[in-house]
């Protein structure tokens, strides 16, 4: 039997996490019937949908939906080699779809958990002993080191270096297997930090990880595995392989995302049971009335400095609806102030820190549709508070009052009157060079040195009332 070694692990340090990400404007979750009946099991494949249904195993495409007969069990995946649909049921094994309906599979592997054809000429399946591989009519086993198949879950298509690849996770590890030559040969190999609740392959070769938590993002052109920052820990992920989009479960309700781009999706707080992404990038999840559809619909994302930066300097914010030919109007709201509009497209505003006030702020803004559809991104920064130099009031004349009123040049002292910011300001000169010199005050201790420094910095400053 011919083994698999796979490569060492190239991981950065785990211990912390790159983000946060850029969030965009929450996505508006908007769920449809998309086929009735008492879900068992369901799969996407290409542009399809396979499902079992009210026991019938159905198939819905764009154009329409088939029954394709009564099913032998619970849906677990379908995957297509050459012309011929493969599925794997639960109890019921391994069935083609012919002409005539459904049929039994005449492969000879016992108790097989997961499949996939990575390539039209191809199959790869598992069950608890062992992987097995078809090809040419050609059945043979193989096994890949360090590997018990019994701890692996779906297999799934992928790319690695430009060509199909075949991902899997065996508890908190993550492999690919190239399927070079006769013997599929592992790629990559990641121990993650966790267990690994889901896997994401995608068809630029890409790939998302939820594990312990935590986004994982795989770029292949560094071959590593790299921890992102989401605000909302991670239970799962699901993907289709001709799509870009990415569906995240989480402890706050679902996530989508698309070009590392995420957003939250509002009026779906919880989803139950399996998730299955199509290949336009819809998710469908199962409710005991039927399968429901989310499109991915309109997105929002905002082109600003990361959240919370303090500003400096002005500021330019661009505003990028997904489908600009159905935006009515933009406007943006700092804070409670009062809405104000943004020219476009390009829609575009800036932020002055000098016409804003010194503290946290917020930015909204909304884009509304000609079909009244609004979406909504925030962005927060800051304002830094600009230091002031000492004021007459606050600083140079409590001095004064306390160490030079008195006896002397207070309003009934025997020295000349000094009690006013004016007529500090007009001897300005021979005070400062009296308080350094430590000729002043007169028969008491000096000024201490920082105490003639804020006189200097008054001095410096222009002498401000306050």
């Amino acid at each position: 039997t011919p083994d698999s070694d796979p490569p060492d692990a190239d991981l950065p340090d785990t211990g912390e996490v790159r983000g946060p990400l850029p969030i965009d404007a929450p996505l508006n979750g908007r769920p449809e019937l998309l086929l009735p009946g008492v879900p068992a099991g369901m799969a996407a494949l290409d542009d399809a949908l396979y499902a079992v249904l009210d026991g019938h195993l159905q198939r819905w495409e764009a154009s329409g939906t088939v029954d394709l007969g009564e099913a032998p069990g619970a849906l677990v995946t379908v995957s297509r080699l050459g012309a011929v649909e493969v599925f794997l049921f639960e109890p019921g094994g391994l069935y083609l779809l012919g002409a005539e309906g459904l049929a039994t599979s005449a492969l000879d592997v016992a108790a097989v958990r997961t499949l996939l054809a990575p390539t039209p000429e191809v199959l790869v399946l598992a069950n608890d002993e062992s992987f097995w591989r078809m090809t040419g009519g050609q059945l043979a086993r193989f096994s890949v080191a360090g590997v018990d198949p019994a701890a692996v879950q779906r297999l799934q298509a992928g790319r690695w270096a430009d060509a199909p690849a075949t991902w899997f996770v065996a508890e908190d590890t993550i492999y690919a297997l190239h399927d070079a030559a006769r013997t599929p040969a592992v790629v990559a190999a990641a121990t993650l930090p966790g267990v690994v609740d889901g896997l994401a392959p995608l068809a630029d070769g890409s790939v998302w990880a939820a594990s312990a938590g935590v986004v994982w993002h795989f770029l292949p052109e560094i071959g590593q595995f790299r921890p992102e920052g989401l605000p909302a820990g991670v239970r799962g992920v699901v993907s289709h392989p001709q799509s870009a989009d990415v569906w995240w479960r989480t402890s706050q309700g679902l996530w989508h995302s698309r070009e590392g781009r995420f957003r939250s999706v509002n009026g779906l707080a919880e989803v139950p049971g399996s998730l299955v992404v199509l290949a336009d990038g819809a998710l469908v999840y199962a409710t005991e009335a039927g399968l429901m559809r989310v499109p991915v619909g309109r997105l929002l994302s905002l082109e600003a400095p990361p959240q919370g930066q303090v500003l400096d300097g002005p500021v330019s914010l661009t505003v990028n609806p997904s489908a600009p030919d159905a935006v009515a109007r933009v406007v943006w709201q700092l804070d409670d102030e009062a809405e104000q509009p943004v020219a476009g497209p390009p829609w575009r505003l800036t932020l002055d820190p000098e016409a804003i006030a010194a503290g946290d702020h917020l930015v909204t803004v909304r884009v509304h549709h000609l079909d009244d559809e609004i979406l909504e991104v925030t962005w927060r920064f800051a304002i830094a508070e600009v230091p002031t130099g000492p004021t007459w009031r606050d600083d140079v004349g409590p001095l004064f009052t306390a160490h030079c009123a008195g006896a002397c040049h207070g309003d009934r002292g025997a020295a000349h009157r000094l009690d006013s910011s004016n007529r500090w300001r007009a001897e300005i000169d021979a005070i400062v060079s009296a308080v350094s010199s430590a000729r002043m005050p007169l028969g008491a201790n000096p000024l201490e040195p920082a105490q003639v420094a804020l006189i200097e910095a008054w001095q410096a400053a222009g002498m401000p009332e306050e």
